[in-house]
Order: structure tokens, then C-alpha cells, then sequence
């Protein structure tokens, strides 16, 4: 595993690999940004490169066998803590501070990432904190999240800070086109929906996301067709049929993906609206649709439709009645297109 296999986050790269020359490695790094751009595999380089056989430059070799069982996740050295199931739980940490109590076996740094850091329950963020006041020798600890700010302050404090970017869509587009032999213009529009994230447009094209794109826009145009009892019932077909996320990272085709697809239409309708490029939309396949309706409505509307959904996608979050947050914006929307 190699630094240049990571594409794009450029300033994460020359932090690690400038404090890998001089000798200047934290005991703990706080890698932020969203799901699906690179952190663990940036954390796998960083495992490389310290454990390399062959050195070279601040990087990994990508030929070795320390290398290659890396990319494989298969190095003993390298390990990762994941959720189980919706958090991460303190017998986790209890095991990782067992792990750590030993010097590493095989290579010169053990390198541990706690993936979905804010998702540690509070007795585990306790038992951690513990574990980064007295950091243990050749053990580098790296914590992968989106959210830093539900990690306790106290953690946040003691970690270097590397920030990730979204990934440009080109970026993200060429990449679908080289390795999962979509078209260009499929492609395009998976990457622009991904938010600049590689894993999440992974998982829309293995989820087959374009299909069920048609489907919820299309249902989303007959809202407007129906009477206020069936709209009701389209609303409870949907929370039957599709499901929240819960804090998966990238499973697709759930709620909260069908509300942040039927946003990217009104910001749509909105660019049209202002007069925007073309090259801003971001369901440019259905352009013309997009053109046919934009009369219907005006700029306040669009933005009391957009701030609708935002506001949907966070209540289904924190709410645990799916049916109503629907139910209201489905409602809402009907009643600024009309």
C-alpha cells in the first residue's frame, strides 16, 4: 500500500510523509472528514510506510510483503476497530489496550484505526481517553470520523488533526469509468450524487442506485397527481419499504438517501431557476424533465423545499417515528409545488 494509491487529500499526505522523514510522528491522529474518501486508506499507507522492507522516500514500497499484506488487511500490526452494530463498545477498547500493552511483534509500528470514532459509547470514549494519556511506544493510534464533534473534547485535544476533503467529482467519475466500466455520463451523475465520496458511489453502483434513483423521482412527480389520502399512503409505503441508515457508512437506498436525491432536484430546479451553468446540475440526464416543471415554481418555494428536507433527513436521525417525519414533508412539498 502506497500513499500515491490514495487519490486526491494531497495536504494529508505531505503531513505523514513530512512527519515520517523528520521523525516527528504523533502517538495519535484524528483523520475528519465524510465517509468514503480515503481516511483508512490512508492509514494503511501510513502502516506501509513505517514497516516497509524496502524504504523508500516516507512511503511504502507496494511490492513487499509487509506491503501487500497491508493492502490485503491482513498484517498483524495493522488492525481495525469497527462498530459492532451501531457503536463501538468498551470491551473493544479493552481489547485494543491488551493489544497495545505488547510491543509490536512483527513490524516497528503497530498502527491501530478506530473507524467511526463517534460512534463510542461514553464508558468507551472513558476507557480510551485513559489509553491516549499514556500513549505506549511504537503503538500509533488514528480515529477516523465525520462527526469530531461528538468525540469527547478531551480525546479530540490529545490528537493531531488531519483533515479529508471531499474528492473532486472528476476525480470520482474517472475512477467509476476505469474500474467499474460505467459509461461517462452514468458515472458523471453517480459521482456528483456521491458528495465527493468514492465509497458512497462504490456502493450506488454496486446497489444498483441508478434504477432506484428513476423510481424514487419519478414517484416523487406523482405526489403532485395524487389525492391528499393517497400521497398519505405513499408516504407509509415508503417507511415500510425503505429503511434509515442507522450509522452505516455507506449502505445505499435507504430514507435518508431518497431525501438527499429528491434535494438535489430542487437545487436543480434552483440552478435552472437563476440561470446557472449547465455543468452545476446535478441530474443533468433529466434535464429536459427539469426544464418542463421548473415554471411551477418560484425561488422562495425551492428554498422552503430544500430547507424541508434538510430538516427531514436530520429529524429522521433523532426521531424514531419515520412515518410522520415522511408523511409531513411529503405533505410539504405538494403544498409549495402546487
Amino acid at each position: 500500500m502506497q500513499f500515491e494509491k490514495v487519490l486526491g487529500q494531497e495536504t494529508a499526505k505531505e503531513i505523514l510523509k513530512n512527519s515520517i522523514k523528520k521523525g516527528r510522528l504523533a502517538h495519535s491522529y484524528l483523520f475528519t472528514g465524510p465517509h468514503g474518501v480515503g481516511k483508512s486508506l490512508m492509514a494503511a499507507a501510513l502502516a506501509a510506510a513505517l514497516n516497509c522492507k524496502k524504504e523508500r522516500g516516507g512511503s511504502g514500497c507496494g511490492q513487499c510483503v509487509t506491503c501487500k499484506q497491508i493492502e490485503e488487511r491482513r498484517y498483524p500490526e495493522f488492525l481495525m476497530i469497527t462498530p459492532q452494530g451501531n457503536s463501538i463498545k468498551i470491551d473493544q477498547i479493552r481489547e485494543l489496550q491488551n493489544t497495545i500493552g505488547f510491543a509490536p511483534a512483527v513490524g516497528r509500528y503497530r498502527v491501530i484505526v478506530v473507524d467511526m470514532a463517534e460512534t463510542m459509547t461514553e464508558e468507551a470514549s472513558n476507557s480510551f481517553l485513559k489509553t491516549l494519556e499514556e500513549p505506549p511506544e511504537n503503538n500509533i493510534l488514528i480515529l477516523n470520523t465525520k462527526e469530531p464533534a461528538n468525540i469527547l473534547p478531551t480525546i479530540v485535544s490529545r490528537c493531531q488533526k488531519i483533515p479529508f476533503a471531499p474528492l473532486n467529482t472528476q476525480v470520482i467519475a474517472d475512477f467509476l469509468e476505469a474500474e467499474k466500466a460505467l459509461d461517462e455520463a452514468s458515472a458523471l451523475v453517480i459521482a456528483r450524487i456521491s458528495e465527493g465520496s468514492l465509497g458512497k458511489a462504490i456502493s450506488m453502483v454496486e446497489g444498483g442506485f441508478l434504477e432506484i434513483r428513476e423510481q424514487w423521482l419519478r414517484l416523487l412527480g406523482e405526489c403532485f397527481d395524487r389525492p391528499r389520502g393517497e400521497v398519505l399512503e405513499l408516504a407509509s409505503s415508503l417507511v415500510s419499504g425503505l429503511k434509515t441508515r442507522a450509522r452505516e457508512k455507506y449502505q445505499v437506498g435507504g430514507l435518508e438517501d431518497l431525501l438527499a436525491l429528491w434535494t438535489t432536484w430542487y437545487r436543480d430546479l434552483m440552478v435552472l431557476k437563476e440561470g446557472g451553468e449547465q455543468a452545476l446540475i446535478i441530474n443533468q440526464d433529466f434535464t429536459s424533465r427539469l426544464k418542463k416543471i421548473s415554471n411551477r415554481y418560484n425561488i422562495k418555494n425551492l428554498l422552503a423545499i430544500i430547507s424541508l428536507l434538510d430538516h427531514a433527513q436530520k429529524d429522521l436521525r433523532r426521531w424514531h417515528n419515520p412515518l410522520l417525519v415522511m408523511e409531513k414533508t411529503i405533505l410539504g412539498i405538494v403544498n409549495l409545488g402546487s
